[in-house]
């Protein structure tokens, strides 16, 4: 398994494009709750 890369970048739209897909209106506060919540994941890109 050492031709595996070291990591690798996931491309994706983010929380506003998955927002969308939900029915019904989404609180901002829940918005920033989540977002916070994915800062906390120790992503270096959201």
């Amino acid at each position: 398994m050492s031709d595996l890369p070291k990591s690798i970048e996931i491309h994706e739209e983010g929380p506003r494009e998955g927002f969308q897909i939900e029915p019904g209106p989404i609180s901002t506060g829940d918005k920033i709750a989540f977002i916070d919540a994915l800062s906390g994941t120790g992503l270096t890109e959201i």
